[in-house]
């Protein structure tokens, strides 16, 4: 379990941060993870024991691999919230220097929108974050603030 975590999850997890996964992508990634897990713990494949990636990820002590993904995915988030605004990471992810997604400055294309990693994060945030919590944890530099958000963020992929 530690090999597997050391040299797969962790490699997986850092390869997942900077893109935005759709449902059906998630659901493969923790698909896979829990498929590797049997393995390791020596249980059959779920049509034959009965036994749901649930509770295969439990008896590993692992949180499913999307939430794992969504927490450093914030993380990135706030890094590049908080830098300069002449930052390539800043640049690529925010209007200026506030908080409002690059997404409306381009010439979009005919068709359906694409989820795109800045204004997901932000309404993924949203949603689980407390209405102002998100923005003014964003934007937080006073002492104790990384340690606020990563609180806050734990308590919102356990």
């Amino acid at each position: 379990m530690k090999y597997f975590a050391a040299y797969i999850l962790s490699k997986l997890r850092y390869s997942l941060a900077t893109i935005w996964l759709v449902t059906a992508q998630r659901r493969r990634v923790d698909g896979f993870v829990a498929r590797c897990l049997r393995r390791i713990l020596r249980i059959p494949a779920a049509f034959v024991s009965r036994v749901s990636n649930a509770t295969v990820l439990a008896r590993a002590g692992l949180k499913p691999f999307s939430q794992q993904v969504l927490g450093h995915q914030l993380h990135l988030l706030r890094k590049a919230a908080l830098a300069e605004p002449g930052h390539p990471l800043r640049k690529d992810c925010f209007y200026g220097s506030t908080l409002s997604p690059q997404l409306g400055t381009f010439i979009r294309r005919v068709g359906r929108p694409r989820q795109e990693w800045t204004s997901q994060l932000l309404r993924e945030g949203q949603q689980r974050f407390v209405d102002a919590l998100l923005q003014t944890l964003l934007s937080d530099r006073t002492e104790g603030a990384e340690k606020r958000w990563k609180a806050e963020v734990e308590k919102l992929v356990a």
